[in-house]
């Protein structure tokens, strides 16, 4: 489906050279260059359309979603659906880094949508164990269509082969022993309930990734007599007692009386002005001597065989809901049945305020189940006994404990709790846990389950008439979006973060209802929303979600052109400020990238795969490119069919940094670059050898280094020290996995002496609160200098919302992002392409800055063994052949390939080998002086100049041919360019002509 709104283009590097450089997207950090390998395997074999977005923490995809991947057999059972998922998995485990073998089934949900405007899906989602002990928040969620085509797959599981752990040295008393002291230390009161221990693996944090740690979860709560209770779940190393983690176990409605509701009848609580009606009572529990039996769906109820009078009992009990009075006598009512139709139950027939409370509980978790059901009727997580208590001795609020829904009675101006979007916020929190989203802190729960009230009752108001005539929250707000990893940005509560949320999903509904109509909008925002929950194991507010609900809404395999539903649901997440998804008309695809050379070992070969997404014409393709500095040049590209576009760079003398581009236009008016800025942020690759010409150890003084603060943070310290390390260390206090562990190194990465933050000798080895500061070299003269790149070794640590810097009089050129902790366990080099601020810059600067915030307090900087470099001419010698070029592919899809055997000298026996080639045919050997790219015989010549013909030949049975050349003393110092020319009867396109590759052959002493 096409769209029009267009923005940022799509842009996918997926190799690059050590000087590469490229504007990355907003709040993405890059694929590890294992894992670009990977993605870029995976669409040469599924199409260029597959995106990611990025787990800063591992740098694998979290989502791979975008295009499409066809089934080898459409699946007919759940065995298939998961065999599939499951295949798929495997397939992409260089981009998602998911083992198969940790993952256990869990279920495979059909989705049926196609009535709305899109296509049917099937979700099948895995749980991560590792040793049989399940993973906390570890999911790997498939995504397809009907047909078996994968849509996305979407992963929070730890990454890594043959997981494992330790085994527990810690009981299970031990734990429970460990877990009621912590709770103690921090609620300042004794649990009086605590659940068995149980093993689980949690995910830590240990520098850029994950790691396993087997754990104990305890979940602990303090219940006292007309009070909230104080809960929560501990997480426990169950090796050395360590406190890994910890959540909140009991979710409020609203303790600040910030959540909204829906009354029954209507959306109102129970008061005088909104009197109570008869509403049938589903599935409720009729007991008597002859039995029991469950009310339908409409109240009705069938004692079959049986003759009155028959006395039977009625509470309020089914399959779905278990209502409890904690304010006296649960409501029992036992009338006397006479034989025949026409008998009728009235429960509560006085209208009695506490029965009212236990009616409307058991509605209401009825409401939902039934709801879920209806939207997507092979959903099955609402199917489970819901135990709610009711008419606590409290005011205004209710709350979730992990275990069962819970609500007070009025007072306080405050209505009883136990009304219709109350019940439905508190129940949204046991379906996040349930479906796996959870209630975690950063808003996500509260918003979310504002959302199942919402949805459900069709309503922007939570909570309406908590406070008399006021509204708890609304989907109305304004509240903006943040960013990804923006916590606490609207203060902390998680209330209000959650506002953020329920804001867009509420806007997402009202754009569908606008475009759609009431009934259909709703049908459509309803289906998503259980799509999504049953689909993604989406835990934090991000702007992945509309992604997903995309993805959910997109019916033909390609995200890039839209979906039936695509302005909707954009203009509801960006009306809340969150970025959007951009279309993307036209995208680029780097499949081959030219690379860092040590010697002159051109041509080199540069390929794009370029496609047009809304069926336009592509007006033009170019490639741009410049050495060391001088006058852009443009290369129109060679198409090679399907998308993929070839283009050729000459050879060139070292020392050489060439920078390139591309640019396409399109007859729609688009434009694109690669990279996105075109000639100002050009890649790069470098020609020739890397040289030193500084190398500072740091031994015996400072050696012309200084250090400041940058004066724009009052109070500011400047922590720098120049010295020893003393290896101190520390735990994360707040974000992340709670006892997070970050250090200093205990000694140089040489020598003794080093630079870095607060190296310990009279403080903790902790930078400070609110700091800005600096260490600058001195100045450094590049003149003649080209490929100027900066070396050191790094031991850092910095937390999230802290950040450090790398900068080049004055150009950031590194920066370690705010959005994840930074925890070095060791030295590393870290070498950066500084060539556009230094190359021929007499006075070059380099910087290390730092910032920090007023919470976490780590390491810093500790920096040693500082070096620049340089690219020299290459060193002499003979160099081997080169293969370039794009070949025609033979009848039998093989590439036809040209290599060099034996040495290129006088009596060096050289011979040209050709593979790949159609079988047992005729075949030419050709050359000239100079390499080319003109069109011929359905693809291209690679030759030019004067042509010569050197050799016939023919292929053999495997479509090999090999051509001896005679090397004279003449040839000496000279480059000369092949290619083969041979017959290919069962070409597809009728030319009956195959062509290989180039071989530029440098001939040496």
């Amino acid at each position: 489906m096409n769209f029009l709104r267009f923005g940022p283009l799509a842009l996918v590097l997926l190799g690059s050279s050590s000087h590469a450089r490229q504007a990355a997207a907003p709040s993405q950090e890059p694929l590890g260059h294992e894992a670009q390998e990977a993605l870029r395997v995976w669409r040469e074999s599924n199409g260029s359309a597959w995106r990611v977005f990025v787990d800063p923490e591992t740098g694998l995809a979290e989502l791979l979603y975008g295009g499409h991947r066809e089934p080898a057999l459409a699946p007919a059972s759940e065995a298939d659906w998961f065999l599939a998922a499951r295949q798929a998995i495997e397939s992409a485990w260089g981009v998602l880094g998911v083992d198969s073998e940790s993952l256990a089934e869990r279920e495979v949900i059909e989705l049926p949508m196609a009535h709305l405007g899109t296509t049917d899906k099937v979700t099948v989602s895995f749980q991560q164990a590792v040793m049989g002990v399940p993973v906390e928040g570890a999911r790997v969620n498939a995504l397809f269509d009907a047909q078996g085509r994968l849509l996305s797959l979407h992963s929070t599981a730890l990454p890594g082969k043959e997981l494992s752990f330790e085994p527990a040295t810690w009981t299970a008393q031990e734990a429970d022993r460990a877990a009621r002291a912590a709770f103690f230390e921090v609620e300042g009161v004794v649990a009086t309930k605590a659940s068995q221990p149980r093993l689980a693996v949690s995910q830590v944090r240990r520098a850029a990734t994950r790691v396993a740690r087997l754990s104990w979860r305890v979940d602990l709560l303090a219940e006292v007599a007309g009070a909230r209770p104080q809960g929560e779940t501990l997480w426990l190393d169950a090796r050395t007692g360590e406190l890994l983690g910890r959540s909140e176990l009991v979710h409020d409605f609203d303790v600040s009386g910030t959540i909204s509701a829906m009354a029954t009848p209507g959306t109102l609580p129970d008061t005088s002005g909104n009197p109570e009606q008869s509403f049938p009572m589903s599935y409720l529990r009729l007991n008597s001597s002859q039995g029991a039996v469950e009310a339908g769906a409409n109240g009705d109820f069938l004692f079959q065989g049986v003759n009155g009078p028959l006395q039977v009992t009625c509470e309020f009990v089914g399959p779905f809901a278990n209502v409890r009075n904690d304010g006296g006598s649960d409501y029992v009512t036992s009338p006397t049945l006479q034989t025949g139709s026409g008998n009728s139950i009235l429960m509560n027939p006085n209208a009695q305020t506490s029965v009212t409370a236990q009616a409307n509980a058991y509605r209401g978790i009825n409401q939902l189940r039934d709801w879920v059901r209806a939207v997507s009727p092979n959903d099955s997580h609402a199917d489970f006994t819901a135990i709610a208590n009711v008419n606590q001795n409290s005011n205004c609020n209710a709350f979730f404990n992990g275990s069962s829904i819970n609500f007070f009675t009025s007072g306080g101006g405050c209505p009883n709790t136990s009304y219709s979007s109350v019940i439905a916020h508190e129940m949204g929190h046991w379906l996040n846990v349930r479906y796996g989203t959870g209630n975690g802190p950063d808003g996500m729960g509260e918003g979310n389950a504002d959302v199942w009230a919402m949805y459900l009752y069709d309503t922007p108001l939570v909570g309406e008439g908590f406070f008399g005539n006021g509204t708890l929250r609304t989907g109305l707000n304004t509240l903006q979006f943040c960013g990804d990893f923006s916590f606490a940005c609207h203060g902390g509560e998680v209330h209000e973060e959650g506002k953020v949320w329920m804001g867009a999903a509420w806007k997402v509904r009202a754009e569908l209802n606008q475009a759609l109509g009431n009934a259909l909008g709703d049908d459509v925002a309803d289906a998503l929303f259980i799509g999504w929950m049953a689909s993604f194991n989406q835990t934090e507010i991000k702007s992945i979600i509309e992604t997903q609900w995309l993805l959910l809404d997109d019916d033909d395999g390609n995200l890039n052109n839209g979906s039936p539903h695509y302005p909707q649901i954009d203009a509801g997440f960006t009306a809340q400020g969150w970025p959007g998804v951009a279309l993307h008309p036209l995208t680029i695809e780097l499949l081959e990238l030219p690379e860092d050379s040590l010697t002159e070992s051109g041509p080199y070969d540069a390929r794009a795969r370029i496609l047009a997404h809304f069926g336009q014409a592509l007006t033009s393709t170019q490639l741009h490119y410049r050495v060391n500095g001088g006058a852009w040049q443009d290369i129109d590209l060679a198409p090679l069919g399907a998308g993929e576009f070839a283009a050729i760079l000459p050879d060139l003398a070292s020392p050489a940094v060439v920078e390139y581009w591309y640019s396409v236009t399109d007859s729609l008016g688009n434009g694109l670059s690669w990279p996105e800025g075109g000639a100002a942020v050009a890649a790069s690759f470098a020609i020739g050898a890397p040289s030193s010409f500084h190398l500072d150890f740091f031994e015996g003084g400072p050696g012309g280094w200084t250090h400041g603060t940058y004066g724009d943070t009052p109070n500011s310290s400047d922590e720098w020290e120049y010295g020893f390390s003393y290896g101190l260390s520390g735990t994360i206090f707040t974000g992340g996995p709670v006892g997070t562990h970050w250090s200093d190194p205990t000694s140089a990465a040489s020598g003794f002496e080093l630079w870095g933050v607060d190296l310990g000798a009279g403080g903790d080895g902790r930078y400070g609160n609110d700091i800005h500061t600096w260490l600058r070299s001195p100045a450094f003269d590049c003149t003649g200098r080209t490929g100027v790149r900066v070396r050191f070794k790094r031991w850092a640590s910095v937390a999230r919302l802290d950040e450090l810097t790398l900068r080049v009089n004055g150009t950031a050129v590194w920066n370690s992002g705010d959005e994840t902790d930074l925890l070095d366990e060791e030295w590393t080099v870290c070498e950066y392409d500084i060539s556009a601020e230094a190359d021929g810059n007499s006075s070059v600067v380099v910087e290390f800055e730092i910032e920090s915030n007023g919470v976490n307090r780590l390491g810093g900087w500790q920096i040693d063994d500082f070096e620049l470099l340089e690219f020299g001419a290459s060193a002499p010698g003979c160099v081997d052949p080169v293969s370039y070029g794009p070949a025609k592919p033979s009848s039998s899809t093989e590439t036809p390939e040209l290599q060099g055997d034996g040495s290129a000298s006088p009596g060096g026996n050289f011979k040209v080998r050709l593979s790949g080639a159609a079988l047992n045919q005729p075949a030419l050997l050709f050359s000239g002086p100079s390499y080319a790219l003109a069109p011929y015989g359905g693809a291209y010549r690679l030759v030019g100049g004067g042509i010569s013909r050197e050799q016939n030949g023919a292929t053999n049975l495997i479509g090999a041919a090999e051509f001896p050349l005679t090397v004279t003393p003449a040839m000496v110092g000279t480059t000369r360019y092949y290619q083969v020319w041979f017959r290919d009867p069962q070409q597809s396109d009728g030319t009956g002509i195959g062509l290989s590759t180039g071989l530029a052959v440098k001939f040496c002493p």
